[in-house]
């Protein structure tokens, strides 16, 4: 049996959205985040699972699964751009690959392995590393930390938001799974 965890929270008397998440621990680690609409009209929700990957080496990791993905570059201004071939991280990084329902795989040949991450509910992918002078900032990665974290979100961000109507339910499914890089 997963361990499940509950969680509501709302300003407002009557909370407009009661929030679930199911976490199953195993070979494979799957997380399915449960958001039901407890209000009398349709709620627009945008969701994500914040993960932070380690890897060896940033800047040798390669990521495959959003290749033809368009995306949101935060750091371009929300400029609106298309990934051609796999993403490689070479400086600060945050886009929302839009779109993205295939399966991502994080190659990283410092550690021979792959990180697969599958995914359903969830229709865009936030890639983001905060390289040095962000990560200098936030406190908590150490000298040179940045080089060995990789954040790749399973999301509705963006554009991909989601309505919940009256009594509805989405639920954002993800399992990641490490595989021996081929």
């Amino acid at each position: 049996m997963a361990p499940r965890v509950s969680i509501s929270a709302s300003s407002r008397a009557r909370p407009p959205a009661l929030l679930e998440s199911h976490i199953t621990v195993g070979a494979a680690l799957e997380i399915d985040l449960v958001t039901r609409n407890a209000d009398r009209s349709a709620i627009t929700i945008g969701d994500a699972l914040h993960t932070y990957f380690e890897v060896s080496d940033a800047r040798r990791v390669t990521i495959r699964g959003l290749e033809g993905c368009p995306y949101l570059d935060k750091m371009d201004g929300g400029k609106r751009k298309q990934q051609a071939g796999p993403v490689t991280i070479g400086a600060e990084t945050d886009r929302i690959y839009l779109d993205s329902g295939a399966d991502c795989l994080i190659d990283d040949p410092g550690l021979k392995r792959s990180i697969r991450i599958r995914k359903r509910g969830s229709r865009s992918t936030v890639v983001w590393n905060p390289w040095i002078e962000k990560s200098v900032k936030m406190g908590d990665f150490g000298e040179n930390g940045y080089l060995n974290m990789l954040c790749v979100e399973s999301a509705n961000a963006a554009d991909d938001v989601v309505t919940i109507a009256p009594g509805g339910e989405h639920h954002l499914w993800a399992r990641y799974e490490i595989e021996a890089l081929n």
